[in-house]
């Protein structure tokens, strides 16, 4: 089981920037992503950067091999190119800060988008009511009442899938073709 990321670590990339964080693990696995990360990489937690990723691939990889000094990479989405700054968080993780421009990415997302986050989260609530400005797209922030960061509390992951499913079931139920 890989190693969990010290939650000083986390606060202290967290703290680094309001902007779009990650975080990934030597498995080049991202461990931590907020909002604004996901939206505008399409990276998101648990998922997993591959070759295909030309130019983040090989620079995580060289930092997770003991490089310590931060790099500047790009990634060449098709639509909205964006770019930041990786750097290593400890001998485990490698945190990447998005340029500030990456808000712009949220700007042209065309899909539906809902937010959904933990009432008593103030951190996260703070990143996603920043994000939900930004985007121009038809969009909901939804909070959990009385949940924290990642819905532990009973009933709270319930209400997650409840919300979730009904806004999918509103917004793309019957389309053959996915939203852009």
């Amino acid at each position: 089981m890989p190693a969990q990321l010290p939650p000083a670590a986390l606060r202290g990339l967290l703290d680094a920037t309001p902007a779009a964080v990650g975080c990934f693990d030597a498995a080049l696995r991202c461990v931590y992503a907020n909002t604004a990360f996901t939206m505008a990489t399409g990276l998101q937690v648990g998922s997993t950067v591959d070759d295909d990723q030309r130019d983040l691939a090989p620079a995580l990889k060289e930092m997770v091999g003991g490089s310590t000094a931060p790099r500047r990479v790009r990634l060449g989405r098709a639509r909205m190119p964006v770019s930041g700054t990786l750097f290593r968080l400890d001998e485990a993780y490698v945190g990447m800060v998005l340029d500030a421009g990456a808000h712009e990415a949220l700007a042209a997302v065309r899909a539906p988008t809902l937010l959904i986050v933990g009432e008593l989260d103030r951190q996260v609530l703070a990143l996603n009511e920043a994000a939900a400005a930004r985007l121009r797209c038809e969009h909901r922030l939804v909070m959990v009442a009385q949940a924290t960061h990642l819905f532990e509390e009973p009933g709270a992951l319930e209400d997650v899938a409840r919300l979730a499913g009904d806004w999918f079931t509103a917004h793309f139920a019957g389309r053959s073709e996915p939203v852009r």
